[in-house]
């Protein structure tokens, strides 16, 4: 939907049952060069509701 993304250097994902329901990459900023990093893509499987999911993945991005 969203289209092709580049630059992931970081790329997180929550699995549930073996199977991968939610990621989320980051990679260095496109726009604006002030920052070290950017969150580029964050998508979950159209079959769950991940809820805190996005809050789980980026307190572990905090790592890198």
């Amino acid at each position: 939907m969203q289209g092709p993304v580049r630059g992931q250097t970081v790329c997180l994902g929550l699995i549930h049952e073996g199977e991968l329901v939610q990621i989320m990459t980051f990679g260095k900023p496109r726009y604006n060069k002030n920052y070290q990093w950017e969150l580029l893509r964050l998508c979950t499987n159209s079959d769950y509701n991940v809820l805190g999911g996005a809050s789980k993945l980026f307190k572990n991005f905090k790592f890198f």
